[in-house]
């Protein structure tokens, strides 16, 4: 079937899409010459407007070939101009050490728990008692005082501080947060005392943002005048415009358990809700002469000031995007490709950032579309039902499938969890969305009236605290999430082998895509059991780096022990956070955790013993050298494999020397920097070998 022509943009979309992706995975400044491009373009514009002379329909794919070529590069080069560690003069090529810096605040100031957080465009700073100008951005952390509370976006701040480089993940399989911040062009942050920061210039932003970031602080305000608070105050914020720094771990946990968080994300189910919403209200101004010119002006003000109120968020900023050339089409009595607008919205979009394409939001929000508009109808019409409710309900239904079968590997790559039950989910909380959105709209339109919008408060928190109540119910349901999936690169693109293959297989019936189905599943199944068979053969010592605390973990097969100090122990949400997902990824299923002060002497289990601060672990000699550890000389020294110093002991590495051989000296995340740098000092002087966890990370042995 040759139906590639009814798609342009997407056949202009592929190649620029690889061009991007090629330049983001090889990060390498790289700049095109001008000549190449000057010369395809000089080829196709031939082509185009000189076809008798210069283009012959049996070469066609020659004109293909060179469109792509210069697609690709285009897609490449953008990445490389938008890259800021490309830039010369970007902050991030300074040295680590204090400055004096002007920067400019360039978003709403976030409120944390011990500090406020600020993101900051550099303007100039004073490097060799010289100002100078430097571009980039910087995130920086205020102490919580006076001054830090009364800082906005759009002020200009004098500040003196140290900038410090981001680091990489110091724990295995640990979330990359440089990595995220890099694709943002981000590469330092800093931590402000308040005696060292100074306001100079206030509400110097630009007009357009900062009138819709105090429209959505007052929107703020005006939930808490109508006593919405706590969590359907989070929830509101979050459902109805993006805010989602008022969401605590529980609520966010229910909310994934239940398959529901894509409610909280403002997306492109918001977007169309809102649509919906305004058009209907428009509805009026159809039969009015130039009706619908105006009505199609209204809507594209009214949805893009919408998305601006949220932040721009990716996932906003395509649905916005698409839905502006669907208003566009209708205004213009044409009808629209909606593949093509798709399209067309990730390429505007691309244009302006080609960075986008790595955020998660952006890649699940056109993968839920494109798979609703292939799977959903075939699947709406599997079932006629001649009722409305059953109708409407099969349709939440048939959307929530094939938004899940397109969606499913990007949720598992990344957040390694599948909600189970995420079809009565859906058929709960899609429609309590759109009543929510409504009312918010609704509330906000009769604001000015006391009455009118205490009323529409209470049904706000009425559908709200339903939705809560409903979430939650479906979260603590047994077995409502599927925990610990963990999938590579390559089982990632097999599965989506799979689901397109399959979907082609049962549109157009071609063995071909049958033998894809087989093949893949085929290397699924083989690199799953290889995977399988190493994790049972895994034998691995890990000390963590995890700030402050003691953490050693013992793998063997797909069991693990895990010793760490009294404080970290009880800390499930920080032990979550830096290893759950090594855990999930080595495919541990048997944890067990144990306080450094305990013992291990497990009957029939000759692989560990512990002892006080010494650990045999099957033919490894662990030895823990805390504030406990007492030196007993001997006539021989004893022979260690490791040595793990831990909690600031006050030993010298000269006096240890004398009475342990040492393999290798590990000095944990729970010592100081001061001592730390002591250490390594001496071990230097006395050539033995060591790890610091604190500045190279975590180190993981395998025997």
């Amino acid at each position: 079937m040759k139906i590639w022509h009814k798609f342009p943009m997407l056949r202009l979309l592929i190649p620029f899409l690889f061009g991007i992706i090629f330049a983001i995975t090889f990060d390498v400044e790289k700049n095109i010459s001008l000549l190449i491009y000057f010369t395809l373009l000089t080829f196709i514009s031939l082509i185009v407007f000189l076809p008798h002379k210069f283009y012959n329909f049996k070469y066609r794919w020659v004109f293909g070939i060179c469109i792509f070529i210069f697609l690709f590069l285009f897609g490449f080069q953008m990445t490389i101009i938008k890259t800021s560690k490309f830039d010369k003069n970007n902050c991030s090529h300074l040295p680590e050490k204090k400055y004096s810096i002007i920067t400019n605040v360039v978003e709403p100031p976030t409120e944390k728990q011990n500090s406020y957080k600020i993101t900051g465009e550099i303007v100039s700073i004073k490097t060799d008692s010289v100002w100078k100008e430097f571009s980039g951005k910087v995130i920086f952390y205020f102490k919580k005082d006076s001054l830090a509370k009364t800082i906005k976006y759009g002020d200009r701040l004098l500040l003196k501080t140290f900038l410090n480089h981001i680091k990489p993940p110091q724990n295995p399989a640990e979330f990359d947060y440089r990595s995220y911040l890099q694709k943002k062009g981000i590469y330092q942050q800093a931590y402000i005392d308040g005696d060292f920061s100074k306001i100079l210039n206030q509400n110097k932003a630009n007009f357009l943002f900062r009138t819709a970031y105090n429209l959505r602080e007052k929107f703020f305000k005006l939930l808490k005048k109508n006593d919405v608070t706590g969590d359907e105050f989070a929830v509101a914020s979050a459902l109805l415009l993006g805010y989602d720094d008022k969401l605590d771990t529980e609520l966010k946990q229910d909310f994934a358990g239940a398959g529901a968080m894509h409610i909280l994300c403002v997306s492109g189910l918001h977007v169309g809700i809102i649509y919906l919403v305004l058009s209907n209200l428009l509805f009026f101004l159809q039969k009015k002469k130039y009706g619908k010119i105006i009505r199609a002006i209204l809507l594209l003000l009214l949805i893009w000031f919408y998305a601006l109120l949220t932040g721009l968020a990716p996932s906003v900023s395509r649905a916005s995007t698409m839905i502006s050339f669907i208003i566009i089409g209708k205004a213009m009595q044409k009808e629209s490709n909606v593949f093509n607008n798709l399209a067309a919205s990730a390429f505007l979009l691309l244009i302006v950032n080609p960075y986008t394409i790595t955020a998660v939001g952006f890649q699940l929000s056109y993968t839920a579309v494109v798979a609703i508009l292939i799977i959903q109808p075939p699947l709406q019409k599997l079932i006629v039902f001649n009722n409305w409710f059953g109708e409407k309900a099969w349709a939440i239904t048939t959307v929530s499938i094939a938004a899940q079968i397109g969606t499913f590997p990007l949720s598992i790559y990344y957040f390694h969890q599948f909600p189970n039950y995420f079809l009565l989910t859906n058929l709960i909380v899609i429609p309590l969305s759109f009543f929510i959105i409504a009312s918010g709209i609704i509330f906000v339109i009769f604001s000015f009236s006391g009455f009118l919008s205490m009323i529409f408060s209470k049904v706000l928190l009425l559908l709200i605290y339903i939705l809560n109540s409903s979430v939650s119910f479906i979260g603590n349901l047994p077995n409502s999430t599927t925990f610990g999936i963990s999938i590579n690169t390559i089982e990632f693109f097999l599965i989506y082998i799979i689901i397109i293959s399959v979907i082609i297989y049962l549109s157009i019936q071609k063995k071909i895509y049958f033998f894809f189905v087989m093949i893949a599943i085929f290397f699924l199944v083989g690199i799953s059991t290889f995977k399988n068979h190493s994790y049972l053969k895994q034998r691995k010592i890990i000390v963590y780096n995890i700030r402050k605390h003691s953490a050693i973990d013992l793998i063997n097969g797909k069991e693990n022990i895990f010793i760490t100090d009294s404080i970290l122990f009880n800390d499930e949400n920080k032990i979550n956070y830096h290893l759950q997902n090594h855990w999930w990824k080595l495919d541990l299923t048997k944890t067990k955790k144990v306080n450094a002060d305990e013992d291990i002497q497990e009957p029939g289990n000759n692989s560990i013993f512990k002892s006080g601060n010494f650990i045999q672990f099957f033919d490894k000699r662990i030895l823990i050298l805390d504030k406990d550890f007492r030196i007993f000389p001997n006539s021989k020294k004893l022979k260690i494999d490791y040595a793990i110093i831990s909690n600031n002991p006050k030993i010298k590495i000269r006096e240890i020397k004398k009475y342990l051989e040492i393999g290798l000296i590990i000095i944990d995340a729970s010592n100081s920097r001061w001592n730390e740098k002591q250490w390594i000092k001496e071990c230097n002087q006395e050539k033995i070998k060591y790890h610091s966890v604190i500045s190279s990370g975590a180190i993981v042995i395998n025997f």
